[in-house]
């Protein structure tokens, strides 16, 4: 399932006057400078897609319009899939500060005692956040890895297919691995450490971490609430005057694509490639519905 969120900024985001906290405050189409129809048309679109549990449109931190999913309300718990990534990469960012860590460029191998291999010991810790590690990237995915009890275990056996720094393969593996990197650097979980050093600090208190079988947080993917505390959760690739980076977006739990004063949310189940290839379509497709 997926939850729709849609941020229509103006020059300046909050006035003065006004910054949405625990409680967000409603206003109406018209009173925001737009169009009461073309508002219903966009919601009325994003529940063409069967697998949305929820939209929200936002404009100056204001509420224009809400609508959930039968069975599903502003309460509801929903995967944020990628969204994590972006949570548990920060932690390793974090752990380079305190010193836990003394480089991107260190091998794997330094943390995680099966990468002492002579197939894996040069990876780094950069080209498992950059996707560029070289490991094995099947046709299927590595979708497989979601049927076994053991995540970690499953990629912690992966080989290498490519020469490490050469290749960017969307691979959840990688990902995988970040969680066994902090463990290995800090001694805690990914699950410690994420409420440790970040939900604890941002506000987020209703959430749940995705764990498989064996108890390994899923450092993939994480479920949390669409609406919790100050800051909720936000990801993936930002767009942001044709350059690609990271960012914190209040409210926000779905990846972002911001383009000056528009930001649209997305959630699209498709590759990396996929969705670069697709971004400008999207942006303006949505910029000529609702402006």
């Amino acid at each position: 399932m997926r939850l729709l969120i849609i941020l229509f900024c103006s020059n300046f985001i909050f006035s003065d006057s006004y910054f949405p906290n625990e409680t967000w405050e409603k206003k109406s189409a018209s009173e925001l400078g737009l169009s009461e129809e073309k508002v219903n048309l966009l919601i009325e679109k994003s529940f063409e897609d069967k697998a949305t549990m929820g939209a929200v449109i936002i404009k100056d931190g204001y509420i224009v319009s809400e609508k959930y999913a039968r069975g599903f309300n502003e309460n509801s718990y929903g995967t944020s899939w990628s969204t994590a990534k972006s949570f548990y990469a920060a932690l390793i960012g974090i752990s380079l500060d305190k010193g836990e860590i003394k480089s991107l460029d260190e091998p794997v191998a330094n943390y995680v005692d099966s990468y002492n291999s002579q197939s894996k010991k040069d990876i780094t810790i950069r080209e498992i956040l950059n996707m560029t590690s070289g490991l094995e990237f099947p046709s299927h995915e590595h979708e497989m890895m979601f049927f076994e009890e053991d995540h970690l275990k499953y990629a912690l056996e992966v080989e290498v297919e490519n020469p490490p720094g050469e290749k960017f393969q969307y691979n959840n593996v990688n990902s995988m691995l970040i969680g066994e990197i902090l463990k290995g650097a800090t001694g805690k979980t990914a699950k410690q450490l994420i409420e440790e050093r970040i939900f604890s600090k941002i506000g987020i208190k209703n959430y749940t971490a995705w764990e498989d079988a064996a108890a390994n947080t899923m450092s993939i993917g994480a479920k949390h609430r669409a609406w919790d505390g100050p800051i909720a959760i936000q990801e993936d690739i930002v767009c942001n005057g044709g350059s690609l980076n990271m960012m914190m977006r209040q409210k926000s739990t779905t990846p972002v694509v911001n383009l000056v004063n528009l930001s649209l949310s997305i959630r699209k189940e498709i590759s990396f490639s996929q969705e670069l290839r697709s971004i400008t379509q999207v942006v303006e497709k949505c910029k000529n519905l609702v402006l």
